[in-house]
């Protein structure tokens, strides 16, 4: 574990040239008031790139007056310890801090020698667990009161800190921003969908219409195939009706034409016989006059048959034209025909079909075209976004449980730190005749999660304010609550600025042999106090102004 060897502080506040040699355990810095004993825990504070101070606001208020510029520089041990350095970037046996401050506001910070930025200071500095903006390792004069304003969670946090379990506190937030994020996320896309949805629920509509309107289409085109197969089964049906119609006109010409033949041939013999009679020597008038009767009849019914045969032929060439009409209606027809043969269907029924769904195909016209193209594109752009959010909500669950991980074993070390802490600010309370306690708040929220201390002079014990302990007390018990931290901070070195103001001189000296008790010679702890406090094991520096320069000596 490192410490501070020496402090360097050149025309800063007080001080032209002062050295001052620090040593492992407790540093006393003792001296009357205004004499620059504060000034030695400013410029350590500076050094280390605290920006500004309660001696002031602003940096160049620090540089003695008259001069222009001031140096305040921090050497730290680095002896390697079996075989190791406390500090491990740095390869010398000395590690320095240096920072200069001019007039004119500007600043700038050297390690060993060689400028750098106050970032990378602070980082160094991070590494070893020294923060000097950290009140629970660096307490300024006045700074007691200022602890007493921070609210329980500032406490907290700066506790956390001073005993290094930041970084679980940082893992806890970064998995709350982290999860923050996600449920940002989580709700735009929620907002995103369910504007899309609206746009989708609008164009699912118009794809019904435009499906119904597309199904009707190909019913449409169905019925038309469908009406051409019945129009050409009705024309062959016709078709064959007149054909048939002309095959038996056709026949009936052909008998009634065998029927005249006949009726001629018979004729013809009855003429011959009737000829054969009258050429006969002997006339049989009653033979002559049956043959004529059978010659007219003959005759007749030969005149009649042609003129049926003339009629018929007639009927004949009308049902020949008809069938001719039949078969180019047939043929046209057939050329209409679209696709498979549907088998017989009455076309008079598909016409009326067919005319229901043009009407309404009309009626869903003002659909466009794109509709299918359009509720495609938002179906896959809702998709998309459902896809999204379920991964982030998968993601959350991931993240809420390295939430929930990560909040146990925060709350686990902070319960065992606060548990630790306040079984040692309660010893150190007894011992100064008093009774302390320190509780934890609201665990199971980060941020309002908090510290309470608690103490008692006489009676029960009250949260340390400004109104339920007198000022000796307030310090006593801001004091033994950072004594009760000592063992726990992870900070190589500890400042306190004349806690003791206000305290009874007994009180002083019991807490400030607490302090190199619980320190020992493992850490450094560097504090102002008005006075030497007797047989106490502590390295004790005097500091004096003379003519308005403080000095410094070594007792």
């Amino acid at each position: 574990m490192s410490y501070i060897k020496e402090v360097i502080l050149e025309n800063f506040m007080s001080h032209e040239y002062s050295r001052i040699r620090l040593r492992k355990g407790l540093n006393l810095i003792i001296g009357p008031n205004g004499a620059g004993k504060s000034s030695i825990v400013v410029g350590i504070s500076v050094a280390l790139g605290q920006t500004y101070t309660e001696r002031a606001r602003r940096l160049r208020d620090l540089i003695r007056r008259g001069r222009e510029i001031a140096r305040v520089s921090v050497i730290f041990d680095n002896t390697p310890l079996d075989g190791k350095r406390p500090i491990p970037f740095s390869r010398i046996d000395e590690w320095k801090i240096s920072r200069y401050i001019r007039a004119d506001g500007s600043y700038w910070f050297e390690v060993d020698g060689r400028t750098t930025e106050k970032a990378e200071v602070v980082y160094m500095l991070s590494k070893l667990g020294i923060n000097p903006d950290n009140m629970a390792v660096f307490m300024h004069q006045g700074m007691i009161e200022e602890f007493l304003s921070l609210k329980p969670n500032q406490i907290l946090q700066q506790v956390e800190e001073a005993a290094g379990l930041h970084d679980y506190r940082r893992r806890v937030v970064e998995a709350v921003e982290k999860l923050r994020g996600i449920e940002k996320e989580e709700k735009e896309i929620s907002n995103l969908m369910k504007r899309a949805e609206e746009t989708l629920s609008f164009w699912r509509r118009e794809y019904e219409k435009w499906n119904e309107r597309k199904q009707l289409l190909l019913h449409r085109d169905e019925l038309i195939r469908r009406i051409s197969w019945a129009k050409f089964r009705k024309a062959l049906f016709s078709f064959k009706e007149v054909e048939k119609m002309y095959k038996e006109r056709e026949s009936e010409i052909k008998k009634v034409e065998a029927e005249v033949e006949e009726e001629r041939k018979r004729r013809d013999k009855t003429k011959e016989m009737l000829d054969k009679e009258w050429s006969s020597p002997k006339i049989d008038a009653e033979s002559i006059r049956r043959l004529e009767m059978e010659l007219v009849e003959h005759s007749v019914a030969e005149a009649v048959g042609r003129v049926r045969l003339e009629y018929m032929t007639l009927e004949l060439k009308r049902v020949k034209n008809k069938m001719e009409e039949a078969r180019k209606l047939l043929e046209e027809a057939r050329s209409s025909t679209i696709g498979e043969d549907t088998g017989d269907e009455d076309p008079k029924e598909l016409e009326e079909e067919l005319q229901y769904v043009k009407a309404r195909i009309a009626a869903l016209s003002d659909v466009s075209e794109e509709t299918g193209e359009m509720y495609a594109k938002y179906l896959a752009e809702y998709n998309d976004l459902k896809e999204k959010l379920l991964a982030v909500q998968r993601n959350k669950e991931e993240v809420l449980k390295e939430f929930d991980k990560r909040m146990e074993m925060w709350k686990a070390r902070v319960r065992e730190l606060i548990d630790l802490v306040n079984e040692r600010y309660k010893r150190v309370m007894e011992k100064l005749g008093g009774y302390g306690e320190v509780r934890l708040r609201d665990l199971d929220d980060i941020d309002r999660a908090g510290v309470e201390i608690l103490a008692s002079f006489g009676g029960s014990p009250l949260p340390v304010d400004s109104l339920s302990q007198s000022g000796g007390e307030r310090s006593a018990s801001i004091v033994s609550f950072l004594l009760a931290l000592q063992g726990s901070i992870r900070s190589p070195i500890r400042v306190v600025d004349e806690f003791d103001v206000h305290m009874d001189p007994h009180i002083r000296e019991r807490i400030l042999r607490e302090f190199v008790e619980i320190i020992g010679e493992e850490g450094q702890s560097i504090v102002i106090t008005p006075g030497m406090i007797p047989n106490l094991r502590a390295h004790v520096i005097v500091v004096q102004k003379v003519s308005g320069v403080s000095v410094h000596k070594e007792v």
